[in-house]
C-alpha cells in the first residue's frame, strides 16, 4: 500500500463507519434530505480517500433508486453538480408487481448496472420489505435476507428509510427509536445516520442535523442546504492553500466548479470541505456565483483575509 493511503482494516469499507458486507441506514423524515445525504456521501467517496473524515476504501459504488425514475434521479444529481455519467445508477420504478420489487431485484439490478460494485446505495430500501415495516418478524426476515445477499455477493449496503418527525413532548430516548416501524430496523443493521431539520416547526429553514450512531459512539454534525447540497456549519472552513490560490487569480477571473475542485484536489482537500469553503467564500464576497457550477472572482482588491 502506498504511504499516502489511509489505513483501513479488512472489516470495513469506511473505517469505523461502514462495515464490509453489512447493512447501514440513512434515516430521516420525509423531505429531510436522505437522498441528498446519500448522494453527497457517494460523491465524496468516489472522489477522495475519506468519507465524513473516516478513511475509505477506493471501491466501485452504485446507486439504486427504489421510488424515483432514472430521469428524476439524474435531475437530482445535476442539481447537486454531480455528473450522472460518472455515477453508476439504476431505478426500480419499472418493476410494478409487488413480487418483482424485492431486495434480490435491487442487488441484481445494481450488479447488472455495475458488475464490480462493492457498495450499493439503495434509496427507499424500506419499500422493498415484502411484509409490514412495523412487524418485527417481517422486518427481521427482510434484513436477514439482505445480510445473506451482502455476504454471497460481497457487497455492502447503505439504505435510506423513513423516520418519524420529532414532536415536542414525545421524549424519544435516542435517534434510533425514531426509525419508522419495527425495532428490527435498528437492531439488525450496523451504522445509522439520522438527518433531521434543526427547526422542525419551520419547514423553510435550511438547517439540518446529522446524528451518526456507530459501534464506537454517537456524534452529531450540523449542516444547511445551500445550492441543493448540504454544507457544514460550525466546521473548519479555513483552507490557507485555497485562500492563497484564490488571491493569485486576476479580478473578474471566471471559474468553474471543476476548476475549484481540481485546485482543492492538488492540495489534498476533499470535496465536502471544498464545498464548505466555497460557501464561506461566497458569503464573504470572495467568490461570486454566476450560475450553477460557475463562479468568478470579484473585481475589487483585498478579496479575502488570508489566515
Amino acid at each position: 500500500m502506498p504511504d499516502d493511503q489511509p489505513t483501513i482494516t479488512s472489516e470495513y469499507v469506511v473505517e469505523q463507519l461502514f462495515p464490509r458486507q453489512q447493512v447501514s441506514l440513512i434515516s430521516g423524515p420525509s423531505g429531510a434530505g436522505k437522498t441528498t445525504l446519500a448522494l453527497q456521501i457517494l460523491d465524496e467517496w468516489a472522489a477522495s480517500a475519506t468519507v465524513l473524515d473516516h478513511p475509505a476504501r477506493a471501491v466501485p459504488l452504485c446507486f439504486v433508486a427504489c421510488d424515483r425514475t432514472d430521469r428524476a434521479l439524474r435531475a437530482h444529481m445535476r442539481r447537486m453538480d454531480i455528473n450522472p455519467a460518472h455515477v453508476p445508477h439504476c431505478s426500480l420504478v419499472k418493476y410494478h408487481r409487488r413480487e418483482e420489487r424485492s431486495i434480490e431485484t435491487a442487488v441484481k439490478a445494481a450488479i447488472a448496472c455495475c458488475p464490480v460494485a462493492r457498495v450499493l446505495f439503495i434509496d427507499g430500501m424500506s419499500t422493498l420489505c415484502p411484509g409490514k415495516v412495523t412487524d418485527l418478524r417481517d422486518v427481521a426476515d427482510f434484513l436477514l435476507t439482505t445480510l445473506r445477499l451482502c455476504e454471497s455477493h460481497d457487497v455492502t449496503i447503505i439504505g435510506t428509510v423513513l423516520s418519524v418527525k420529532t414532536r415536542e413532548g414525545e421524549g424519544y430516548v435516542s435517534a434510533r427509536d425514531r426509525i419508522i416501524g419495527s425495532g428490527a430496523w435498528a437492531a439488525l443493521t450496523d451504522t445509522k445516520l439520522f438527518i433531521e431539520p434543526t427547526q422542525p416547526k419551520k419547514p423553510e429553514d435550511p438547517g439540518r442535523s446529522v446524528t451518526i450512531v456507530t459501534a464506537y459512539g454517537t456524534s452529531t454534525r450540523f449542516y444547511a442546504f445551500d445550492n441543493c447540497r448540504l454544507v457544514g456549519r460550525g466546521a473548519e472552513i479555513i483552507q490557507p492553500d485555497l485562500d492563497h490560490w484564490l488571491l493569485s487569480l486576476s479580478p473578474g477571473a471566471p471559474l468553474s466548479l471543476e476548476d475549484i475542485l481540481a485546485a482543492a484536489a492538488s492540495f489534498s482537500i476533499g470535496r465536502t470541505k471544498t464545498w464548505d469553503w466555497i460557501t464561506a467564500q461566497v458569503e464573504l464576497g470572495a467568490l461570486v456565483r454566476t450560475g450553477r457550477g460557475k463562479y468568478e472572482t470579484p473585481g475589487g482588491a483585498g478579496r479575502i483575509a488570508v489566515q
